[in-house]
């Protein structure tokens, strides 16, 4: 499987299933806004179809350093976000 399926069967998966169930589990803890949630699966959708596009465009490569940039970006962000709440 290359690099490029391997990431669309993940983000499909991950999308779908690990995301309905999270919805599920916090509507029955309490409720969810259905404003932020309409936008939410838009974003969802509309994200995924142009990155569809956009690696059919360009292929592999721009997929694998868009996702190495952004897994960097996101751990970034968690380090900064943990550090800030110890001090």
């Amino acid at each position: 499987m290359d690099f490029l399926r391997a990431i669309s069967m993940t983000f499909f998966t991950v999308g779908i299933f690990w995301n309905f169930v999270g919805a599920v589990s916090l509507a029955r803890i309490g409720s969810v806004p259905l404003n932020i949630l309409i936008v939410l699966i838009i974003g969802s959708f509309t994200g995924g179809y142009f990155g569809a596009q956009l690696s059919k465009l360009n292929g592999n490569i721009l997929i694998k350093k868009t996702f190495i940039t952004v897994c960097i970006l996101v751990g970034i962000s968690l380090l900064i976000k943990s550090i800030k709440s110890f001090l």
